[in-house]
């Protein structure tokens, strides 16, 4: 799962990256978008969709292996996309229990689920989110000012006692011989630097206005190269995963009593 704070069209960019570097690695993968602002990953691969996370909320009796054939969007390589749309209720009137029944159900028909959630504010739908994925990638870049964001929210969570062993730091829009650096991040966040993803910015706009991918563009430019590395961890870790127990959906139910 990859969130931060920024609401901007990076967070979708770098998600929807990741999910198709796993699904060519073979596994069937999911990107649920539900990053602000919304829907940013099919605009970035030029698609559109009718069937959206609210139209998945409410027909989740209905969430087969036909329905997602025929109503999930399909972009490179078979990867399916379920996006917030803007017609859509705010992530925070989700409850725990509806987030775990979309989560269990989707889980029967993919290996692998990137969850694309930046730019969301703090509520129980989020935390519900962060506490129970597999691994956790905030983002960040040196912006003093997100920075500050991200640290009160990360600050407010382990307050609140939240296990954020799982998460990982990657930095984006990197500029190197600017401070803060990855060890004065690491050091702020209190978490290890997975991955530093340079500025790019010329290739990063290209991106968003050409509807084509990094990989398509500029395969061999360090951004290219770090998002596909990145993502290769993750379809290497997803592997040997487990999928989850009911146990989840107790601990949920336990927290929200």
């Amino acid at each position: 799962m990859l969130f931060g704070t920024q609401s901007n069209a990076d967070g979708a960019m770098l998600a929807t990256h990741l999910a198709l570097v796993v699904q060519k690695s073979g596994q069937q993968t999911l990107l649920l978008d539900l990053g602000l602002p919304r829907s940013d990953s099919l605009a970035l691969l030029g698609l559109e969709s009718t069937f959206n996370f609210g139209d998945a909320l409410r027909h989740l009796r209905r969430l087969d292996t036909t329905l997602i054939n025929s109503a999930f969007t399909t972009a490179l390589d078979g990867l399916r996309i379920l996006a917030y749309a803007t017609g859509d209720e705010p992530l925070k009137l989700t409850s725990a229990a509806e987030l775990f029944m979309l989560l269990s159900a989707l889980r029967q028909h993919f290996q692998h689920i990137v969850v694309n959630i930046t730019g969301q504010p703090d509520s129980e739908a989020l935390r519900t989110f962060v506490s129970h994925c597999d691994k956790l990638l905030w983002c960040t870049d040196q912006n003093v000012l997100d920075c500050r964001r991200n640290l009160a929210v990360i600050n407010r969570w382990r307050e609140k006692g939240m296990n954020l062993d799982h998460a990982r730091l990657v930095v984006d829009r990197y500029i190197k011989n600017c401070a803060p650096d990855t060890a004065a991040l690491e050091k702020s966040f209190g978490l290890e630097c997975v991955a530093v993803l340079p500025l790019s910015a010329e290739l990063r706009l290209n991106v968003k206005n050409q509807g084509q991918t990094l990989f398509a563009l500029a395969p061999r430019e360090p951004l290219s190269q770090a998002v596909r590395t990145l993502g290769e961890r993750l379809a290497k870790r997803s592997e040997g995963l487990a999928k989850p127990s009911m146990r989840w959906f107790g601990r949920i139910l336990g927290a929200r009593r």
